[in-house]
């Protein structure tokens, strides 16, 4: 409930400021979410979730979740 509510106190926020969106961190929730036309990111954190939010040159953002990228660089060493 916590977050949830944190995460529209910023939304609306962020629409009284007339800025597009916003990036938050270490919430411990990596998210990716529109809320009252607010573009609302969450990278999360490096601890537990080991996630981060990544911008790319196209301006599409991401959310990588590094456990996984790891299992994927291990997966194709050995399938090399």
């Amino acid at each position: 409930q916590y977050i949830g509510n944190f995460e529209e106190a910023v939304a609306r926020e962020a629409a009284r400021q007339h800025v597009d969106g916003v990036i938050c961190g270490h919430i411990h929730r990596a998210e990716m979410t529109r809320l009252h036309n607010i573009d609302y990111f969450n990278c999360g954190d490096w601890v537990e979730s080991c996630t981060a939010l990544v911008e790319h040159t196209d301006g599409s953002m991401e959310i990588i979740n590094w456990t996984a990228v790891l299992q994927q660089s291990q997966y194709d060493l050995q399938a090399a």
